[in-house]
């Protein structure tokens, strides 16, 4: 199900089996604060565990002012909304690796998972992994 899509930029989807958002970023521009805000509104609404980012084909770098809206907004509300993980497929363009980097560095002060992968089947492995080690264990 798709829920946010700017030509260029990224589109955001809903996988119902993972409960988890798939966010497909092609440059990271002004569009980040709408695409994140579009993501919060539907996991608010519906049930929604993790965020699978992919930025393997992506360019550009998040601001600096976008980051700290991460650190003083986003991930706070993600967090209390049931966000337990956000996987990110590392991008091929060095830069914006670095940028990356910064968001999972920021949301390592919250409860939220933060992983990296090389690969959305590797992310959906990892999820499964992960949704089935908390089955086990409830």
């Amino acid at each position: 199900m798709e829920i946010y899509k700017s030509e260029g930029y990224v589109d955001v989807k809903y996988n119902e089996e993972l409960k988890s958002l798939l966010v497909n970023w092609k440059f990271f521009g002004n569009e980040v604060r709408n695409s994140c805000q579009a993501q919060l509104d539907f996991i608010k609404t519906n049930e929604v565990k993790s965020i699978i980012v992919d930025t393997s084909e992506a360019t550009g770098i998040v601001k600096a002012s976008d980051q700290i809206w991460f650190y003083n907004y986003l991930f706070p509300e993600f967090e209390k909304n049931g966000i337990e993980t956000i996987v990110t497929i590392t991008s091929k363009d060095a830069l914006t690796r670095l940028s990356n980097k910064t968001w999972s560095n920021t949301g390592k002060s919250f409860a939220i998972k933060f992983i990296e992968t090389p690969s959305v089947e590797s992310a959906i492995s990892k999820l499964k992994k992960y949704i089935h080690n908390l089955a086990v264990v409830l």
